[in-house]
């Protein structure tokens, strides 16, 4: 991929193995497992981050799912490969609300995460795609605090958590800091923090974090000092609401950007989803088609080349197909993985030909049908090796498969070779 696709590839997710093999066989994780020890993760990911590196385009991203017990070590050799300057995020993702796993703490086990870094930070100002989509994909797990999504609220902030002790109050002497008056001008938009006489301000509507029965700010207070808002006030706004009443917001500078949340939210079942499509459960653990789309649709490029190297059961093959069909993008994905147990062609392959087409390979019926096949063509190229030091080693390396037409010149084609299959494992040497 080097020779066809360096620089190419605008987004890559992979969904490395946590602490088992492929299939899921020894797939409880614990520090005792010796079907995928830390250390084999470590060096399994590190040569491949490499190459992701050098595969990534100029303003791509890599997504990386991961548990809580390998998060720290693998965002570790994320920093050294890509650096810490290009850590984008890191979403949590609320995988088992309900919480049925429990920790050898006692703690209900809850979350993954995934983890976002880009080829160059400074080149991803874009970053955060289609604001209306990924609204409508991400329900908020903040309703209480209901800040309009365009918008990122100052105050009042209004908790109404009952756990909290209602007897504490913010008032002018215990928050001095954050509870006092803005003076605002609607005509002028012309703010001003100091008490003075009303004939001074006689244009100026009086904004006091709001109080309740008892005259208490009690919990009520803005989220922003006085120096603060002083420093920002060309970028806040005064929203009236019908009770005559004001709240106060920051505008987004770059309206490009979308103010999404951290923690990922989304329902979907990845095993059942497998089922419907395969008839059987022939994977374990895969990931749910609608939390691919919404890391997809972190990018913007409609017309991005996807790539996955843990391939797995397919699913973000299938997840790029379903965006396309749904916002008429022209996006690629490319899909690696072994052949352990025939997985290649039993379940990735067949999974994406089954939506693609409608149609299993051996024409067997399946739950999935009801749904119209995504279209779109799939070539399937099984990847073969050979030694440097074999001496029949140029003979076997097919150049019409990167898409050259047939070398008529001996030396032409080792020239070829010499000069593009040394940039797959020079790298790595150094």
């Amino acid at each position: 991929m080097l020779i066809s696709h360096r620089n190419k590839i605008d987004v890559i997710y992979i969904d490395p193995p946590y602490g088992c093999n492929d299939l899921g066989e020894g797939a409880k994780v614990d520090y005792k497992n010796q079907h995928l020890t830390r250390e084999h993760l470590l060096s399994m990911l590190k040569p491949r981050l490499l190459l992701a590196q050098q595969l990534l385009s100029e303003d791509g991203i890599i997504l990386c799912s991961i548990d809580d017990k390998n998060q720290a070590y693998v965002k570790c050799l994320f920093d050294d490969v890509f650096g810490e300057i290009n850590f984008i995020n890191q979403f949590c993702w609320i995988n088992n609300l309900k919480g049925r796993q429990i920790s050898t703490s006692g703690a209900a086990k809850t979350h993954e995460f995934v983890i976002c870094y880009a080829k160059n930070s400074e080149n991803v100002s874009n970053f955060y795609g289609n604001i209306n989509v990924l609204s409508k994909q991400m329900p908020s797990i903040y309703k209480e605090f209901n800040y309009d999504i365009m918008t990122d609220g100052i105050g009042p902030f209004i908790i109404k958590n009952e756990l909290y002790n209602t007897n504490s109050a913010f008032n002018e002497e215990t928050r001095p800091k954050l509870v006092f008056n803005i003076f605002y001008d609607p005509k002028t938009k012309d703010i001003k923090l100091t008490d003075v006489t009303q004939d001074t301000y006689k244009n100026y509507i009086k904004i006091s974090p709001h109080k309740n029965a008892d005259g208490v700010h009690n919990f009520h207070a803005w989220r922003w000092g006085r120096e603060k808002i002083l420093k920002e006030s060309k970028d806040l706004y005064f929203k009236k609401e019908s009770n005559n009443t004001y709240k106060v917001f920051t505008k987004i500078r770059d309206t490009n950007k979308v103010l999404i949340k951290d923690v990922i939210q989304l329902s979907g079942l990845g095993t059942r989803e497998v089922e419907s499509i395969l008839g059987k459960n022939a994977f374990v653990f895969p990931k749910p088609i609608n939390l691919m789309k919404f890391l997809l649709n972190l990018s913007p490029n409609k017309n991005a080349t996807i790539l996955d190297f843990y391939a797995g059961s397919g699913t973000t093959g299938q997840a790029v197909l379903e965006l396309n069909k749904e916002d008429g993008g022209n996006r690629k994905f490319i899909l690696c993985t072994n052949n352990e147990n025939n997985i290649a062609f039993d379940v990735t392959y067949e999974r994406c030909k089954r939506v693609m087409t409608g149609e299993s390979s051996d024409n067997s019926k399946f739950d999935w049908q009801k749904n119209a096949p995504l279209g779109g063509s799939l070539d399937v190229i099984e990847i073969k090796e050979t030694s440097s030091s074999d001496p029949k080693s140029i003979d076997k390396i097919e150049e019409t498969v990167y898409e050259l037409e047939k070398f008529t010149n001996i030396n032409k084609k080792i020239e070829w070779v010499c000069s593009n299959f040394d940039i797959t494992t020079k790298k790595l040497g150094e």
